[in-house]
């Protein structure tokens, strides 16, 4: 590889030559080429060995350490613990339904029914059914 890209190096000045008329283009479009090829071999050759020393490469053994932590915690007792099913829970599709009605009804009914009054000291409350004592947490 390295050797095309040094036989590119040595021939594209004198192709370039031929291609444009500037002196200046020529040196410009040849020195662009060049590092673009050179560029792109190093970029590959890194790609090709990801898993080295290099200060660029990715920290396999790291990594396997960290991968093997995970497994560790998934085999603890503590972890292997499944969900359960209530006995509460709703397994039909119309029983799903009606309760999705009745939770529409009730949200309706509760937000058209707000009304506030006023009382003797012409401060306004909600209305008896809807006042809270001071009992309730």
């Amino acid at each position: 590889t390295e050797m095309l890209l040094v036989s590119h190096w040595f021939l594209i000045p004198f192709l370039m030559c031929v291609w444009v008329t500037s002196p200046i283009w020529t040196g410009i479009l040849t020195f662009v080429q060049v590092a673009f090829f050179w560029s792109l071999n190093s970029i590959a050759t890194e790609l090709e060995n990801p898993f080295g020393e290099d200060t660029n490469d990715l920290p396999a053994q790291a990594m396997q350490q960290d991968f093997n932590q995970e497994l560790l915690l998934l085999l603890r007792p503590s972890t292997s613990i499944t969900a359960k099913l209530s006995h509460k829970a709703t397994l039909t599709l119309n029983e799903m339904q009606e309760l999705r009605e009745n939770r529409k009804m009730s949200l309706g009914s509760s937000s058209m029914g707000r009304t506030m009054t006023l009382s003797k000291n012409g401060v306004s409350e909600p209305p008896r059914h809807q006042r809270r004592s001071s009992l309730e947490g």
